[in-house]
């Protein structure tokens, strides 16, 4: 069906990939048919065309990560479930990202909610394992809560604090160069960088570089803690809008995120409790600076 209505359009699918993306999609109408339709708007090569799994391949990494593109469709197909049947959403994220024994626990006391999924086509069984009949949606969901696994390791805890902090540090440098520009002048905000790089002394010795300099981690120290202090010290006329809360809870949040940097941390074990609250300051400042 795929190559038929392919052809009138000048597409060839090999049938590797006719393959691909049954295995990928699990055969659902709707997510096979928008990965279709966005092969088609991609390629602008002469047609006819042969899409080969080499292709699709880059193509459907594209689709993956378009926010317009299988996101998009993955919440429409998710959408009932999240909204209507959470237990057995959860189930689904804890499968996503390999947390079998807590899937197969509530699978063992809750008959019911597997038979639903499986029933909803997007899990299948096979003697006593599950897995998803849906690749798609398992890297989807795997995604969206690959910071939600449970007894992690505090080797495992330790790679997932440093991850997530290098992600946040370019963002928020870049949130930090362009709101204290805006809301001062770049005057007078590279004289607030300098006074948090280098003291009030040395105002006159580097007014000469260039303000955006300061903001390049090769060149100055302007790392998390000195983002964080700069953000606080100028809240009121720079960042109140942008985190929407006040100074203290931002303080707050900043202290958890920030208290894992030093090597002896690193080295010392991390509790469970510490690690969800550093968890939850994480995912709060990661949404406040998403959209930036």
């Amino acid at each position: 069906m795929v190559d038929k209505l392919g052809g009138y359009i000048g597409l060839k699918f090999e049938d590797v990939v006719c393959g691909k993306l049954i295995e990928d999609f699990g055969g659902h109408p709707l997510l096979m048919r928008q990965m279709c339709s966005y092969i088609h708007k991609q390629v602008k090569d002469k047609r006819p065309f042969k899409v080969t799994k080499t292709n699709y391949e880059i193509l459907k990494q594209r689709f993956y990560n378009d926010e317009q593109g299988f996101s998009k469709y993955a919440q429409m197909v998710l959408e009932v479930l999240e909204n209507w049947y959470q237990d057995e959403f959860q189930m689904l994220s804890w499968l996503s990202i390999g947390d079998v024994d807590t899937f197969k626990g509530l699978a063992e006391s809750s008959p019911g909610y597997v038979a639903h999924l499986i029933n909803y086509e997007i899990i299948e069984k096979s003697a006593d394992d599950y897995g998803f009949k849906i690749e798609a949606l398992k890297l989807f969901l795997s995604n969206r809560n690959k910071y939600k696994r449970l007894n992690l390791t505090n080797e495992d805890k330790q790679a997932e604090i440093s991850k997530r902090r290098n992600a946040i540090e370019p963002q928020l440098r870049k949130i930090v160069k362009s709101q204290l520009k805006a809301s001062l002048n770049e005057t007078e905000a590279k004289k607030k960088v300098i006074v948090e790089l280098y003291g009030a002394k040395e105002i006159t010795n580097k007014s000469s570089i260039n303000y955006a300099e300061f903001f390049e981690p090769t060149k100055h120290k302007i790392y998390l803690n000195t983002l964080f202090e700069l953000i606080r010290k100028n809240w009121e006329h720079s960042f109140r809008n942008v985190f929407d809360t006040t100074v203290e809870i931002f303080v707050a949040k900043a202290t958890l995120i920030n208290h894992f940097r030093q090597p002896d941390a690193h080295a010392a074990k991390i509790s469970n409790a510490d690690f969800q609250s550093f968890r939850g300051a994480m995912e709060w400042l990661e949404e406040k600076i998403s959209d930036y």
